[in-house]
Formats: structure tokens, C-alpha cells, sequence
């Protein structure tokens, strides 16, 4: 019944045997038996489907993996069809497990160098994605455990990651060197580390990339402590010094060539360090994802709005901070620019600090809110013909799993700080609870009288989308 068809249908059915979440292989032990299957019909239908299974190659970093230095991968890639199937390529940087906890005393850095190196035998290689470890620990980090016996999950070193991106570099170059091969123009930075690349990294790592995704990861403690437990991570320097970093070196270098940029984080532009992109301007960008965004400012935002030549723009996880409780010395070291807030109890708003003046303590609240963010988005972007603004997360909206679950769109846009973020008007980290109660009224009630404002400025900015794309 498939004999008249021509390959580009098959090898279109066949691309449908994978989801979407399977064409990612993120798992070394997935069962892909519908499109294995398949390869057992006939020749034509094995190269058909062989195109499509290989079509993303990963380097799973596991026990059984580093043990035999590699050798099925590299047996994997002897073979001359799979080596023309490969579009994607993944490392795994270290071996990780289920806590989130890192083995780098296997590691063999000449294997890993020779397992990288295989790209030069991908002539048709688009994409290359690092996924570093979840678990990483700040410059400054504090290892002793919280709780008498706890055995805290060992991080990812910041010399592995360096040195994995040093590989790559170098294989790049390598594949570079012969004519015959397409260029690399997409790179994924998974669970990037929030700290600044080394000059010799950086300067050679984003040639001819077009496409640049990132994950931000921050010092934690792996995925069975969550970051609520450890108040003191808000203090990291980190926190604040990273943003500054991506906004003035990092994004500035690849400004002129990305058409497509995701920034993915938790928590990482307001609150203690501020991302305002002043000064950015990506000339080609056509599609522009942000996740974990946070608001403090209306001009905060003026750089998304300054992008005209984007026609997709997607916000997930981004919020409006309502409520700020200051203190001091922390808001000055900081550098928290609360400009048009109100202090409770004051007549006036805050207005540009004078050099050595500090916010007063005490509670601040914000006026902004999310149907002045959608009505400028409306306004701004004239070619905008895709949106969308929901709680989705990376495993979610990049990865396509399907099974992680996520809270409404509506859900979760307003947030308040005290010593760290958190939803108004639930009351919740223990540690922070009175000075949490202490806060301004901000009840359920009154977040909600937001609703039909809100909803009837993203209604009208999606129906507005909709329109320009069916060219009404």
C-alpha cells in the first residue's frame, strides 16, 4: 500500500513514530520499538527510519558509558548513514543522578575530548546542546549541611563545565576545517551555570551560532533540597553579579547575528540582580523567549519592546513584583531599583536616588501590572504574529514533555519579596513568616480585581497576533 509513495512522505510518517519529547533523547534507556520496528520491513524503510531515529544523537554520561570509555558511541558513529542522519548532537557533561548529585572521579578527560570530537563526522550537523549537570556551587558556596547527618549531592565543578566547552570549541574548529560539512548555527546551553565564561570560551564559543537557547542554574543543592530550605542562597553574589554579566558582555557579543534567543532561569532579573537590558539591540531577532523574567519597572521591559523585528515572543513563568519589603544594608548592595514604587504609608513614589541616598525600609508596593505589559507588547511590536504567556516550564515548552505538570496561565503573575520571592497572599517559609504577615494588605480578592483587566489585554494582544498571521 506504500509502494507508489515517495520517501519524502515516508520519511515524513516515519518522523511521527517519535514524539516530540523522544526526538529529544533525553533518557539513555527510552524504548523506541515503533520506529525500530519499522527498520525491520525492508532496506528502503530501515534508511528511511534510520534518518529520522538518528537524527538526534545524544552522549549519555553514565557508569556503563564512562566504563567502557565510550566505545558504543563510538561504534555508533563508524556507521556512514547514521553519520549522515545526525542534525542535533548532546553532551552530557558529567554523570548525574537521580538526586542530582555528580561523579566526576571517572571522568577521563581524553575520552570525553575523543567522544566530542566524533562532530567532524557529522557533515550535516545543524545543532549542538550541552547539558551540564543541575547541581553546581557558587564561588562562595557553603558545603556544611543544614540538618545534623545530611549528605549534601556534589556539584558539578565549574572546571568540568569549562572544560567541556573547551572541547567543543575545539572540535568545531576541527569540523571547520573541511568544506563539506554545514555550519553549526544552533546552540543549547542547558543548566548554565550563572557565571561569566572565560575570555577563551567565550570569545570562540558563539561563531556563526544563530540560534542560542539558555538555561540558567544557580548554586542549589540537587533536586531533593529544594532552594526554599536555604535562605541564605538570595545572599549569593552570584545572583547579582550574572545578570549584569549577560546584559553587557554576553548578549552584546552575539547581538548582530542570533534570529533566536531563549533566556530561562529562576527568579533571575529583579531581585538581587536586576536585568534591564538597556542598550540592547538584536538587529535579526525573530523570536525572543523568556522564562522566570521578573518585573520590578515598566522600563524593565522596554528592551523586549525595542526588538521591532520580532515575530514571536514568548513569556513563560514571568512575573510583576506587587509587594517589596526593604532592608539594609542588603537593597543598597544590591543595587534594587524600586523607581514609581510607593512606600506604604507615603504620599509620593519613589523617585531616582541621589550617589549615597538608600531606600528606607520598610514595605513597597507597585502599581504595575501585566494589562500595561500586554497592551505595550500590542502597541510595540508591529510584526508580532505568535505570543504566548503561560507556566510552563523548559521541560515543558522546550523538552515537550508532556507528563511534567504546570499551574494556569493566570496563575502565579504577582509575586512580593521579603528575603526572597514569594506568591501574595499566602504566607509561607517559616523563617520569614512574621515579617511576611507584617506585609500591606494584599489579599486574594484584591489580586483579582486584576483578572478582567489582565484577561482582556492578553485576549486583545492574541487576537491581535492571530489577525496579522491569517493577514487580516
Amino acid at each position: 500500500m506504500f509502494s507508489n509513495l515517495p520517501n519524502e512522505i515516508l520519511s515524513r510518517i516515519f518522523s511521527h513514530l517519535l514524539t516530540e519529547y523522544q526526538k529529544q533523547r533525553m533518557a539513555w534507556d527510552e524504548s523506541l520499538d515503533d520506529i525500530a520496528d519499522v527498520r525491520l520491513v525492508c532496506r528502503l524503510w530501515n534508511d528511511l527510519a534510520t534518518e529520522q531515529l538518528f537524527r538526534t544523537l545524544t552522549l549519555h554520561n553514565t557508569v556503563d558509558t564512562q566504563e567502557s570509555h565510550f566505545d558504543s558511541w563510538q561504534r555508533l558513529l563508524d556507521s556512514v548513514s547514521i553519520q549522515k542522519a545526525v542534525r542535533r548532537v548532546a553532551f552530557e557533561s558529567s554523570l548525574e543522578d537521580d538526586t542530582g548529585s555528580c561523579t566526576t572521579g571517572l571522568r577521563q578527560y581524553h575520552f570525553v575530548n575523543a567522544a566530542i570530537s566524533r562532530i567532524s563526522d557529522m557533515p550535516r550537523l545543524d545543532a549542538v546542546e550541552i547539558r551540564f549537570a543541575s547541581c553546581c556551587a557558587g564561588r562562595n558556596a557553603n558545603r556544611v549541611p543544614w540538618i545534623p547527618h545530611m549528605e549534601l549531592p556534589d556539584p558539578e565543578p565549574a572546571e568540568v563545565r569549562f572544560d567541556t566547552l573547551i572541547s567543543l570549541i575545539q572540535a568545531m574548529y576541527d569540523r571547520g576545517l573541511s568544506e563539506s560539512v554545514t555550519t553549526i548555527r544552533e546552540l543549547v546551553l542547558d543548566n548554565f551555570q550563572n557565571m561569566p565564561l572565560p575570555e577563551d570560551i567565550a570569545e570562540y564559543l558563539f561563531e556563526d551560532i544563530q540560534r542560542l537557547h539558555i538555561k540558567i542554574v544557580s548554586e542549589n543543592y540537587g533536586k531533593i533540597y529544594p532552594d526554599e530550605e536555604r535562605p541564605d542562597l538570595i545572599h549569593r553574589d552570584e545572583l547579582r553579579e550574572f545578570p549584569i554579566y549577560l546584559q553587557n558582555t554576553l548578549l552584546p557579543s552575539v547581538a548582530d547575528q542570533l534570529v533566536e534567543l531563549t533566556l530561562a532561569g529562576k527568579h533571575w532579573a529583579g531581585i538581587p540582580g536586576e536585568f534591564n537590558g538597556r542598550g540592547l539591540l538584536f538587529s535579526k531577532l525573530k523570536t525572543l523567549t523568556l522564562d522566570g523574567f521578573d518585573i520590578l519597572r515598566d522600563d524593565q521591559f522596554n528592551w523586549v519592546l525595542n526588538q521591532k523585528s520580532l515575530t514571536s515572543l514568548h513569556l513563560h513563568n514571568c512575573t510583576i513584583g506587587t509587594h517589596c519589603r526593604v532592608e539594609q544594608p542588603n537593597f543598597a548592595h544590591w543595587n534594587v531599583n524600586l523607581r514609581d514604587w510607593l512606600q506604604d504609608g507615603a504620599v509620593y513614589p519613589v523617585q531616582r536616588l541621589e550617589p549615597g541616598q538608600q531606600l528606607q525600609p520598610g514595605w513597597y508596593m507597585n502599581h504595575l501590572r501585566w494589562d500595561n505589559i500586554f497592551n505595550s507588547i500590542q502597541e510595540s511590536l508591529p510584526l508580532l504574529q505568535d505570543f504566548s504567556f503561560d507556566r510552563k516550564p523548559w521541560e515543558v515548552y522546550f523538552r515537550h514533555n508532556d507528563e511534567v505538570t504546570f499551574a494556569g496561565e493566570m496563575e502565579l503573575r504577582y509575586l512580593a519579596f521579603s528575603g526572597r520571592w514569594f506568591e501574595p497572599p499566602r504566607r509561607h517559609y517559616y523563617e520569614r513568616s512574621e515579617l511576611q504577615k507584617s506585609m500591606p494588605v494584599c489579599s486574594a480578592e484584591e489580586l483579582d480585581k486584576n483578572d478582567p483587566t489582565d484577561r482582556k489585554a492578553l485576549d486583545n494582544l492574541v487576537r491581535t497576533v492571530v489577525a496579522r498571521r491569517s493577514g487580516k
